[in-house]
């Protein structure tokens, strides 16, 4: 997605939304959320990357995780829970790698 995508779903011009890019300036807490759900992230990650706080494969995955779950209707994210319940019982039992 390009810079001006972004700033267009986000509802910002593409020059304010450069400024934040290139670190000239900060957005406020909701600007940061409004990107974040765009480029379809977590907030945190978001705001980690831009201090230069490098994520754990495991941790990207989790956010990648969460910030799709806002995505999904009732119906899937009952489905979705279903499913990772058993992916823990089965984890608890043979252990994180054990398939």
């Amino acid at each position: 997605m390009t810079d001006a995508e972004v700033a267009r779903r986000v509802g910002i011009s593409e020059r304010r939304y450069s400024f934040y890019v290139t670190g000239d300036r900060e957005p406020d807490l909701s600007t940061s959320i409004e990107i974040a759900d765009v480029l379809q992230v977590t907030a945190d990650e978001l705001l980690r990357e831009r201090a230069g706080v490098k994520l754990s494969e495991d941790e990207k995955l989790q956010a990648k995780i969460r910030s799709s779950i806002a995505l999904l209707p009732l119906d899937q994210l009952r489905l979705l829970s279903e499913t990772t319940s058993v992916f823990a019982h089965h984890a608890k039992k043979y252990g994180r790698g054990g398939y």
